[in-house]
């Protein structure tokens, strides 16, 4: 499958190198329907983390705490991905982890919003430790025939249908040190 788009899997081990999103969006779309496998794109993110991001993952891996992390993803995500952003959003006490697409040319949004939501999840995992886990999961697509895989991932029921896709946590976890902590890196 990877010829059809003339890729190499060496290309993927290196995660600096990375694709045009409307790419990956024909990438995972045609992987989805050749596995005929509906969450593919969450299957895809579910396999990635901060090292998936190369630089900017390293950067916030090397932050002070899990607020400073986010908002190192938030302003630099754009040199990793150029097709969607994350969001970061506090009210009343939570925040709101979001992945919104900003390429108006994606065919398969419902893959690309599931890898990216699950992403931030894996992220906020490592950045806050195992123990962390979302209140709420929002998707803005329309709920999927089968939503166990999203149940399974999430430990707990996504809610789909939703204006944002936007993971959904107590705003005391931004206040969390970063074990790797490094100034000097970071600077």
């Amino acid at each position: 499958l990877l010829a059809e788009f003339e890729l190499d899997a060496a290309y993927f081990a290196d995660p600096e190198n990375t694709l045009a999103f409307a790419t990956v969006d024909r990438l995972v779309g045609r992987c989805a329907e050749r596995t005929a496998c509906a969450h593919f794109g969450l299957l895809v993110g579910t396999r990635a983390g901060t090292s998936s991001l190369g630089a900017v993952g390293y950067l916030m891996q090397s932050a002070p705490d899990v607020r400073s992390a986010l908002g190192v993803l938030t302003q630099h995500m754009h040199l990793h991905d150029r097709g969607a952003m994350p969001t970061l959003e506090l009210d009343n006490g939570h925040v709101a982890l979001g992945y919104a697409i900003v390429d108006v040319n994606v065919e398969h949004g419902e893959q690309m919003i599931a890898g990216g939501v699950a992403l931030g999840y894996n992220i906020l995992r490592s950045l806050c430790g195992t123990q962390w886990r979302p209140e709420e999961v929002h998707f803005a697509f329309a709920t999927p025939r089968d939503t166990g895989p999203y149940r399974a991932f999430f430990h707990v029921r996504p809610q789909f249908d939703r204006e944002r896709s936007a993971l959904i946590f107590p705003e005391r976890w931004l206040a969390t040190p970063l074990a790797g902590v490094d100034p000097w890196l970071h600077r």
